[in-house]
């Protein structure tokens, strides 16, 4: 029982399937089905993240598709694609969360802040004093070293 309003179809199906391919599952329908617990975890990521994969686990007890469609009504998303048992649903972000900047005076999230940054010049790690020991390159002469003669030898080994 496929119900049309939850599905995409079209180009943006298309463009989304491609984006979508390279996610992993970032949350799961265990053995008790589509709970609130579910749907209100499914809520929160689709709220950070427009396109959201979803396993539906092998012990749930809704057929992948049934799945599907509680998660797109329960959380207002759409369904991309349901393939084996994993489903791609998309929800777009309201334009005003979208174009939103935090307040100047907010704390900074995660080290990222609207502090300005030190001009975009790179300071480069000074050099150890030391030279590295290990083994001399090609063609370097060690000292106390002697070198063997090209070619023919005279002597017997």
């Amino acid at each position: 029982m496929k119900q049309e309003k939850y599905y995409l179809s079209g180009k943006q199906a298309l463009e989304l399937r491609g984006q979508g391919h390279h996610l992993k599952p970032t949350a799961m329908v265990g053995r008790e089905g589509v709970t609130p617990a579910v749907l209100e975890a499914l809520t929160a990521v689709l709220a950070a993240h427009e396109l959201v994969k979803v396993k539906v686990q092998e012990g749930s007890p809704l057929e992948t598709a049934a799945a599907a469609e509680k998660l797109a009504a329960g959380s207002k998303a759409k369904i991309v694609q349901v393939i084996g048992h994993i489903v791609l649903l998309y929800r777009p972000k309201p334009p005003e969360q979208e174009k939103s900047a935090p307040p100047t005076g907010a704390p900074c999230r995660l080290g990222r802040c609207a502090k300005p940054r030190g001009g975009g010049v790179r300071q480069q790690r000074a050099k150890p004093a030391t030279p590295k020991i290990g083994r001399p390159s090609r063609g370097t002469a060690v000292k106390g070293a002697t070198r063997r003669p090209q070619g023919r030898s005279s002597g017997k080994r």
